[in-house]
């Protein structure tokens, strides 16, 4: 997810196929910063990863992809000394986290809707075949996470952009971690989008005012907290903040 870089790839699983020719993809750049994006594709490709970033609804998409897969796989057959020309259609495994939108892009390189998308987590079951062209044929897997995620902010991270599921974690946590993120970058668009005159001063107070804007009143007159983060989240996700990029730039590599 380019929103989130570093945080959305799963090191346990890249070290298992490191004698693979990859292609790194970063989707949903839509709703992440360019610059930001900008600096995270330098970084990778500075690593000597191919990056490629997408956009599902990008009308040069196959082209672009398959150009990049013609390069990996050269420089991979390069790199294993290969000297037998390919005889069959290169298989290429779609890999990645739960809802980065592996799915979506499988769907818009072939031009229908052969696996399931959603926004949320684990709609893929199973994997399957779908054949691109003559040329290349697509494995989809179901989204697989790291068995163990080393911080708590990226975390925190993925749960904003609905790798993990909302009920492991709390809607009113990653509503009150959105608000942190206001805090050290104010962000208007949420101010609008609310009608809000300042940021309130607690993740709380945030959902309170949302709430009572929204009219998410439960038995009682009691404020609907749970009912106002969801709300919040799904603006988020849809990208009603508008761009917004959760990790932070990558460090500068070394001259």
């Amino acid at each position: 997810d380019a929103r989130c870089p570093a945080s959305s790839r799963n090191f346990r699983l890249e070290e298992s196929y490191q004698h693979k020719t990859r292609l790194l993809i970063l989707g949903k750049t839509d709703l992440a910063e360019a610059s930001v994006t900008k600096a995270w594709v330098q970084h990778f490709r500075d690593q000597d990863l191919s990056c490629l970033t997408l956009h599902h609804t990008q009308g040069d998409l196959v082209s672009r992809v398959m150009r990049e897969l013609q390069i990996a796989e050269a420089a991979g057959r390069r790199r294993r000394g290969a000297t037998v020309p390919r005889l069959r259609a290169l298989r290429v495994m779609v890999l990645g986290l739960p809802n980065v939108g592996k799915s979506s892009l499988i769907n818009a390189l072939v031009k229908r809707s052969p696996t399931k998308t959603g926004p949320t987590p684990g709609l893929t079951r199973h994997q399957q075949w779908v054949k691109l062209n003559e040329d290349v044929e697509l494995l989809d897997t179901p989204g697989i996470m790291a068995p163990k995620v080393a911080e708590v902010e990226a975390g925190l991270r993925l749960g904003l952009i609905a790798a993990v599921k909302d009920d492991l974690i709390g809607d009113e946590i990653l509503a009150d971690y959105l608000h942190h993120l206001c805090q050290q970058t104010p962000r208007p668009r949420v101010l609008q989008t609310y009608d809000l005159p300042e940021l309130p001063d607690s993740g709380e107070a945030l959902l309170d005012q949302i709430a009572t804007r929204r009219g998410l009143v439960q038995g009682g007159g009691v404020l609907d907290r749970h009912g106002a983060a969801g709300l919040l989240l799904r603006d988020f996700r849809a990208g009603t903040f508008g761009r917004w990029s959760l990790d932070p730039r990558p460090e500068p590599s070394p001259a």
